[in-house]
């Protein structure tokens, strides 16, 4: 069980869109609204990920879990190498450093789950940017549709029609 999630893009991470994009998208010209855009570019990057749990950008991430003996899903992927897997009888302040196949046994390529003894661990690893032609595309139509609908009120969430594009994706924790 998935107890808290902490994500940090890395230095080298640039938004899948460019405003450029976005504005070719949305048939603008100039340059007053650039910052707006970049804006609504990566927050609706953040919304995506966050609903479906794949990285769009490079990220260091530290998952704290509560496992049991069974396979767990590490939350968020593509998964490129996972750092360090510590562990705590009641996720306290004393951390213990795992040894992988003693103690702890990753399986899977990109979505990756972990097996370890009953307790909390706290897993450190490295996200990817997931190279999905739809995902992008879907960061795209999200944006334009902030920009479209940002005068708007009552309109809240993801687009329809990214839903509909990003269903594929949906992990169950």
């Amino acid at each position: 069980m998935i107890k808290d999630l902490q994500l940090t893009p890395t230095g080298s991470s640039s938004e899948p869109v460019t405003v450029a994009d976005l504005k070719a998208y949305l048939q603008l010209e100039g340059t007053a609204f650039d910052s707006v855009l970049n804006a609504m570019i990566t927050s609706s990057r953040a919304m995506i990920e966050n609903r479906i749990g794949v990285s769009l950008i490079e990220k260091d991430a530290v998952a704290w879990m509560q496992l049991d003996s069974r396979p767990e899903q590490i939350p968020m992927y593509p998964i490129t190498a996972v750092t360090t897997v510590e562990y705590s009888s009641d996720g306290g302040e004393v951390w213990e450093t795992q040894t992988e196949f003693d103690d702890y046994i990753i399986e899977g390529g990109d979505r990756q789950t972990i097996t370890a003894g009953t307790g909390y661990y706290r897993i450190t690893y490295e996200l990817g940017a997931g190279n999905y032609a739809d995902l992008i595309q879907a960061v795209t139509i999200q944006a334009g549709y902030m920009w479209t609908h940002r005068d708007a009120a009552n309109v809240k969430g993801i687009a329809p029609i990214v839903e509909m594009i990003i269903q594929p994706y949906i992990l169950s924790y």
